[in-house]
């Protein structure tokens, strides 16, 4: 599983303790724990930015091949049984007296 960077994240486990999470590597015991909480920040440029959505959740082909388009895809929310891909525009940020630039941002929510 490639870890170019681009991963960040923080872990909440089921005792309340918080730490960060660096690596994906450390994300199937994190799963695990059924009263945990995860947040991964996750920028992906390339199929292999993608390996962690694909190895380590399983998320459906078609979602993670939204992830790694360039096209900005309309907003919309599909819903997988045990999660949610969500769909959104944002601006990637404001220059004044240049064109506002939409970029995508997507989501995966889940128990």
């Amino acid at each position: 599983m490639a870890d170019s960077g681009r991963f960040t994240g923080i872990y909440r486990s089921g005792d309340g303790t918080v730490v960060p999470v660096s690596d994906p590597s450390h994300l199937p015991k994190a799963l695990s724990d059924e009263k945990g909480l995860i947040w991964i920040d996750l920028l992906i440029r390339s199929e292999a930015d993608a390996d962690v959505l694909r190895e380590v959740f399983h998320f459906h082909p078609l979602t993670i091949e939204d992830s790694t388009s360039p096209h900005v895809d309309p907003a919309k929310i599909d819903d997988h049984g045990d999660y949610l891909f969500v769909v959104v525009q944002a601006l990637s940020g404001y220059t004044p007296d240049q064109e506002l630039e939409a970029i995508e941002v997507d989501f995966y929510l889940g128990a």
